[in-house]
């Protein structure tokens, strides 16, 4: 990002769309940096973590990608994941 125009806007997807108008024309080159969620969904049974693995299985993802995938993304732990897999 060292070009002579450089311009860094900052805001959600929605402020930053809203500063552009029609009548400005976009040229040249774009960075987008996105921050990841804060707020993960929460998954609150064992059934959607189930069907999360299922998913994952279809993918061809092994079981040790899978428990990492998951927990990280849902902020469950690890242990209860595993646990879950076994009982399938």
């Amino acid at each position: 990002m060292t070009k002579i125009h450089d311009e860094f806007i900052r805001g959600t997807i929605k402020e930053i769309i809203d500063k552009f108008d029609k009548k400005r024309q976009l040229k040249g080159e774009f960075s987008i940096a996105v921050e990841g969620n804060k707020n993960p969904i929460a998954i609150n049974d064992d059934q959607e973590i189930i069907n999360k693995i299922n998913f994952f299985k279809k993918e061809k993802l092994k079981t040790k990608e899978i428990i990492k995938k998951i927990s990280s993304s849902y902020k469950i732990s690890k242990n209860k994941i595993y646990k879950i897999c076994c009982k399938k």
